[in-house]
């Protein structure tokens, strides 16, 4: 099964890692999928997996790939935008790599948080908006998450955004 699923391998600039929850392992076909693919998973309650996974990903990003990360932690029921964990941040601090924030909007209609097979086709359209990239250096985390986040938030449509975007 893991064969008919797509695994870049050409260029490393092609084949990112996504650092994701380690709960997602647990889900059928798509946890055979991200384990074969080599994401880097983390465990929510497990300060050790932090720990090795910001390392796995700091790793990663010195190999010259990309990890994509989720700065929130997890899905939004409402589309509204949440609260941003550190990580990330600290990973692009550590690493000089530069952060690209990405919108997505209409995610949660087309791939709701509360389905058990999380999409349901025709019910709109995602929308992905990628914004330019933030250098991270000279900056601190917290500036590097208040940026990402403004960016995030610029292309919200109104009731998910600016309200949901302020500082946590």
């Amino acid at each position: 099964l893991t064969s008919a699923l797509p695994r870049p391998q050409l260029l490393p600039e092609l084949n990112p890692r996504a650092w994701a929850a380690a709960e997602l392992v647990k889900v059928p076909i798509l946890g055979t999928y991200m384990r074969a693919a080599e994401h880097i998973m983390v465990s929510r309650d497990s300060r050790k997996s932090q720990m090795e996974s910001l390392k796995a990903a700091i790793a990663t990003i010195k190999q010259k790939r990309s990890v994509f990360i989720f700065p929130e932690g997890t899905r939004s029921m409402d589309g509204d935008l949440r609260p941003f964990k550190g990580g990330a941040f600290t990973i692009a601090r550590k690493t000089g790599a530069r952060i690209v924030p990405v919108t997505l909007i209409g995610n949660d209609e087309v791939f709701p948080a509360d389905a058990l097979m999380p999409i349901r086709p025709g019910r709109g359209l995602m929308q992905m908006v990628i914004h330019p990239p933030i250098d991270p250096t000279g900056r601190t985390d917290e500036e590097l998450l208040e940026l990402t986040r403004a960016a995030i938030a610029s292309a919200l449509p109104r009731a998910q955004g600016p309200a949901a975007a302020a500082a946590p």
